[in-house]
């Protein structure tokens, strides 16, 4: 009886011995079948997902935080390649609009310059034009540096009590020869109360500023701009709107993107950095706001700021 004890005893060590090197063996397989497809997707940069069959929970775990962690990687590599083409972009586009005034500058400089017996009319006459494309060489390098200000949070803000109904009132009296030279109808509907928040005056009026300068610049074809204001009990709204040739559905989510231009904005008479509706978005997020727009091309075109009080 103690034979048979001892030999079934022996039995049962010698599977369990065997299950568990199965199981290593098993394991080491899988473990090493993982390692040589992860080599193979890192060697050949493949886009898809490491697959492994086994029923090991725990190496199931394992791969399931891989391919995550993978997941990641391709993503990281992707937002890389579209910064690297955005600012491929952003590069061709300040360089077409630097380029353009300093032509101009270095034209009139060399005509000045090989014209000594020009009149004094003439001479004043181009020195106003130069005067006028080197603030243009300066809005440019300005709007560039904001926005990297902006986007490095180094930009500085200060809060401060702002009536928007009088801010707006004066801002647009800044554009009154403008609209009216281009022939522009203009509807105001703004409050004759207070209508008070906390926010940046400053900041506040170069997002007004570069919303009514792209009315003028875009929406021109319409001679059409209405400028509203109004409040409820958690903030107030600013809207700028234009009837001119608006922008398409499928490039309205686009218009906030950094260097983001129409095909024809490229055109002298739509000059402009790409940078205007960047600038504006970041300055009204940094104050706690957001800003949309709705737009029907000939119809109406309508961007809504919205400033927590």
């Amino acid at each position: 009886m103690l034979i048979f004890l001892l030999i079934l005893i022996s039995i049962v060590l010698a599977f369990l011995f065997f299950l568990v090197n199965y199981r290593y063996s098993n394991q080491s397989r899988q473990l090493l079948l993982l390692k040589n497809n992860i080599a193979d997707v890192i060697k050949y940069k493949s886009p898809n997902k490491i697959m492994l069959t086994t029923e090991n929970a725990a190496l199931q775990q394992v791969l399931v935080e891989i391919n995550h962690l993978y997941e990641q990687k391709i993503n990281a590599e992707l937002k890389v390649l579209d910064q690297e083409e955005m600012n491929k972009k952003m590069l061709a586009n300040i360089s077409h609009d630097l380029k353009t005034p300093l032509t101009v500058i270095l034209g009139y400089a060399e005509l000045l310059q090989s014209s000594p017996e020009i009149n004094s009319e003439s001479v004043e006459e181009k020195v106003l034009k130069i005067q006028k494309n080197a603030k243009e060489v300066l809005k440019v390098i300005d709007a560039f540096f904001d926005l990297m200000k902006l986007e490095s949070g180094d930009f500085l803000f200060q809060s401060e009590p702002v009536d928007i109904s009088e801010l707006c009132r004066e801002e647009i009296i800044n554009y009154y020869e403008v609209l009216q030279s281009e022939g522009f109808q203009v509807d105001l509907n703004i409050p004759d109360k207070q209508v008070l928040i906390t926010a940046d005056s400053t900041a506040l009026k170069r997002v007004l500023g570069n919303l009514i300068q792209n009315a003028v610049r875009y929406g021109g074809d319409g001679k059409y701009l209405k400028l509203k204001v109004w409040e409820n009990e958690n903030g107030c709204y600013i809207e700028v709107i234009d009837k001119g040739k608006g922008i398409v559905e499928d490039k309205q989510d686009k218009v906030f993107e950094r260097l983001f231009t129409l095909e024809d904005s490229r055109n002298k008479k739509y000059q402009g950095s790409g940078l205007g509706l960047t600038i504006t978005k970041r300055l009204i997020e940094a104050m706690n706001g957001s800003i949309s727009l709705k737009s029907i091309p000939y119809v109406e075109t309508a961007f809504t700021v919205y400033l927590k009080k």
